[in-house]
């Protein structure tokens, strides 16, 4: 909020990469108010109100108050978090939203910019009715509320201000709600005999809101406290009344694994490409929750997006025996979600010089940027810490450069430089056929004093190129199956 910047060292987390091949440091790019393309999910919008807007209409006050926008970047953009903060404090209500539409959608500033106003309706949560276990703090942030009050890896929250947590998904908002009062926790900590109760007494520093926090693997933020919690698979209560009552969970029972499909059999088939693109895998493909290292978390946030005709079939465990049981989520009680369901783009900075003679050194910084960033790949994908199957050839290069091009010539550009890093640094590789293999050659005649033997020279470049066609086609063939067989 000061406008300060700070330097944070990070140690990326191994805990996905069993699952997608690399690590994470868990951060994702900051929103702004700007449309993107798709508007919205068919399903999630009404046609009426999704036919009212198009790509880079911008929304410029929520409830008759304009955003404010001192950090405007050089597009006109600016970031969601006063936005996010004002659809959070009014969830429960119908909400009118300004848009500013730009004269020339290819050169979107605002000046000039034609407003009208969109109303959307109050977008109730998507639940199956299970309250879940809450599991152990997971993090806790360092110079945080949470950090200062004592509050420890490992603690299982019980309570806040006296009152029992009960739905482990529905804290954040309630921790929300409370501001910055101070706020008194009472938590487990250690095991067996050794399991004590601890309370601590912490006051809550000012945060924003984010509505649209996907990832996988995601645990609980509790932001103005600083600290992170897991939700277990084990069924704490079932709402009365509700989709997992009437299929008869019981608390205690634990959820091992989930499957998705269509309710009308006779749609399965059409809609299991639907299915694909909103959940996990194919229709009808088993999710094992501890094997894929999915979260209940998880769960929740891909239910409120997930196709109207679209049942979940749950496989639990109750006293040493396998269940199963086929549901419906449904809009719960009082219970609001944040996001209208708008699909915005992301914010980002333009850092500008004013002279080729500041732009020649940025230019060399960035190269040399990209080069390291080239050969530290290259160090990992040889050494096994990245997987090949994220390598791309011809066709995710025009795809990518296609996505960069429509953000402008800047980021077009920038997107060179690091192609151009590539070629430079696989160029210099030794393998024949290549500079590099040139090179090789060039410092064995340097060395015994006469050119390699035309015959090995021959042959060791006709490998060469044998391996260089190999990866070629490798390459394609990644990208053929990201492009029509990817899950």
């Amino acid at each position: 909020d000061s406008g300060e910047r700070d330097w944070m060292q990070l140690t990326p987390s191994t805990r996905l990469k069993s699952v997608n091949g690399f690590a994470t440091v868990g951060i994702i790019p900051l929103a702004s108010t700007t449309m993107t393309k798709q508007i919205s999910w068919d399903h999630v919008l009404p046609e009426d109100v999704r036919n009212q807007l198009q790509r880079n209409d911008r929304v410029v006050a929520v409830a008759g108050q304009t955003l404010d926008r001192s950090m405007e970047n050089w597009e006109g953009d600016i970031p969601d978090v006063e936005y996010g903060d004002r659809m959070f404090a009014l969830r429960a209500e119908p909400v009118k939203l300004t848009f500013a539409r730009p004269k020339n959608p290819e050169k979107p500033r605002p000046e000039g910019a034609e407003q009208f106003d969109v109303t959307l309706a109050p977008r109730p949560y998507r639940t199956l009715g299970l309250v879940m276990t809450i599991g152990p703090v997971v993090g806790v942030q360092k110079g945080s509320p949470a950090e200062a009050a004592g509050v420890q890896a490992g603690d299982v929250l019980q309570a806040i201000n006296g009152e029992p947590v009960d739905d482990p998904l529905r804290l954040p908002e309630r921790v929300a709600e409370l501001g910055t009062q101070d706020i008194t926790l009472q938590m487990l900590r250690g095991e067996g005999e050794a399991k004590e109760t601890v309370e601590v007494t912490l006051k809550p520093r000012k945060s924003h809101h984010q509505s649209r926090m996907r990832g996988h693997g995601d645990r609980v933020a509790l932001e103005p406290l600083g600290l992170a919690y897991d939700i277990g698979f084990t069924v704490k209560d079932v709402v009365a009344g509700s989709p997992a009552e009437k299929a008869g969970l019981e608390p205690g029972d634990t959820i091992e694994k989930l499957e998705f499909h269509a309710a009308d059999e006779a749609k399965r088939v059409e809609s299991a490409t639907k299915i694909d693109s909103f959940w996990y895998g194919p229709e009808g493909k088993e999710v094992n929750l501890r094997e894929e290292l999915f979260t209940w978390f998880d769960i929740h946030q891909h239910m409120q997006d997930m196709l109207p005709d679209t049942e979940v079939k749950l496989f639990y465990t109750r006293g040493g025996k396998s269940e199963t049981a086929t549901l419906a989520a449904v809009d719960a009680d009082a219970w609001f979600n944040p996001d209208r369901g708008l699909l915005f783009q992301v914010y980002d900075e333009l850092h500008q010089v004013d002279s080729l003679v500041a732009a020649f050194p940025a230019a060399i910084e960035r190269t040399k940027q990209e080069l390291g960033r080239v050969a530290a790949m290259l160090k990992k994908l040889f050494t096994g810490k990245v997987s090949p199957k994220h390598l791309g050839g011809p066709i995710a290069i025009a795809t990518v450069a296609g996505s960069e091009a429509a953000q402008g010539v800047p980021q077009l550009m920038m997107f060179l430089v690091f192609l151009s890093a590539n070629l430079a640094i696989l160029n210099f590789l030794p393998i024949p056929a290549l500079d590099g293999g040139h090179l090789v050659f060039l410092l064995w005649e340097g060395i015994t004093g006469k050119p390699a033997d035309e015959r090995v020279q021959g042959t060791l470049t006709l490998i060469g190129v044998t391996c260089l066609l190999g990866l070629i086609l490798f390459v394609s063939l990644n990208d053929v199956g990201k492009l029509f067989f990817s899950s």
